[in-house]
């Protein structure tokens, strides 16, 4: 999983520095496209920060989820148990 996450990582980075630098020669050149590449830039950044967050919570539902099961892989339930504070 984490092999995954690197090589996702490095190709947002490769391609958002791509835009960047084409949205800068496109800015000095003067092409008609310069302003849509920026739009398309900044959204790109915001959807990968996006998608950060929704992996960050994705792990952290699947770490509680893995807390409740039992050494066999069964669902383990709280609703039987006694309080043990009281």
């Amino acid at each position: 999983m984490k092999t995954w996450k690197r090589i996702l990582a490095l190709a947002a980075v490769v391609i958002i520095v791509g835009m960047v630098i084409a949205t800068f020669v496109m800015g000095i050149t003067g092409s008609k496209y310069t302003l849509g590449m920026f739009g398309l830039t900044f959204l790109v950044v915001i959807q990968v920060f996006i998608l950060l967050l929704f992996m960050k919570y994705l792990e952290k539902k699947d770490s509680e989820l893995d807390l409740n099961l039992d050494s066999d892989g069964s669902f383990r339930s709280n609703a039987g148990k006694k309080n043990e504070d009281s």
